[in-house]
Formats: structure tokens, C-alpha cells, sequence
């Protein structure tokens, strides 16, 4: 659960991190179900050229666990915190990026809420592909 000054900072920010949310063996579930997919993915792309991008979507039968994430209670306390009971989850996605992202909105329409969870599997810094957020940003011009 959120306290109120956090759902204020996401509120305020357009963002929150949550460390340490799933356990050891979560996250060795989720990475050995990215790693599947990530393999299945990279069939598509020549072997001498690793991919800049990939992106695929996780709910299928190889990878049951991402997939469950769209129905996690601890997800829904955190999303009903923040939007009440009106909110549907609509997709669980992996990706490998190894290239610059440049800023984007994940959504263009101004009058549709929504949000993104993400959740990464090593340590990432300002070098190595931290994701960078545009405090505000979130909010309607």
C-alpha cells in the first residue's frame, strides 16, 4: 500500500518508485520467462547483428507469471490507490532495449488515464540505461 505522501509524489511527479517489490525467487521467475521469450524473439534477427530493439507481449503460456501480473492484489491495492476502482489492465509487455529511447508519451490521448509499471531486471544507472522521467509531464497542458 501507498502512503498519502507517496500517492502526493505521483500525483505531484507523474511518478514512484517501488524497490524491492517481488521477492528473490519472483524475480528469478521473471527473468527466466524474459530470457524465453528474449530467445524466441531473437530467431527473427540476424545472428551477427543483436537486436536494438525488442518487444514482445508476455500474456501467452510461456510466460504464465508476467502474464499474472495484470491480476497481482499487490499491483491492484496500488493501482486502486491511485484511480479508484475504475481501471483495467491491458497489457503485459517485455522489451530489451540497447539503443538512446528519447522522450515519448505511452499514451497520445490527453483524456484517457493510464500508467505504466515497469519493472527492471538489473541494476540500471545514469551509464548504463536508467530510465529518465520528465517530472510533470503526466499532466494535461
Amino acid at each position: 500500500m501507498l502512503s498519502s505522501n507517496e500517492i502526493n509524489h505521483f500525483r505531484t511527479f507523474g511518478f514512484h518508485i517501488v524497490r524491492n517489490f517481488f521477492s528473490d525467487d519472483e524475480l528469478e521467475l521473471m527473468t527466466a520467462e524474459y530470457q524465453r521469450r528474449f530467445m524466441t524473439s531473437k530467431r527473427f534477427t540476424h545472428p551477427d547483428e543483436p537486436p536494438k530493439c525488442a518487444s514482445w507481449p508476455n500474456l501467452d503460456p510461456e510466460t504464465p507469471f508476467l502474464a499474472g501480473l495484470l491480476e497481482d492484489p499487490r499491483i491492484n491495492e496500488i493501482m486502486e490507490q491511485l484511480f479508484g476502482h475504475e481501471f483495467i489492465g491491458i497489457s503485459s509487455n517485455a522489451g530489451s532495449f540497447v539503443h538512446e529511447t528519447h522522450w515519448h508519451p505511452d499514451n497520445a490521448d490527453v483524456h484517457m488515464l493510464s500508467i505504466r509499471l515497469a519493472c527492471y531486471l538489473q541494476p540500471l544507472d545514469a551509464h548504463n540505461g536508467a530510465l529518465r522521467l520528465i517530472p510533470g509531464s503526466h499532466k494535461n497542458p
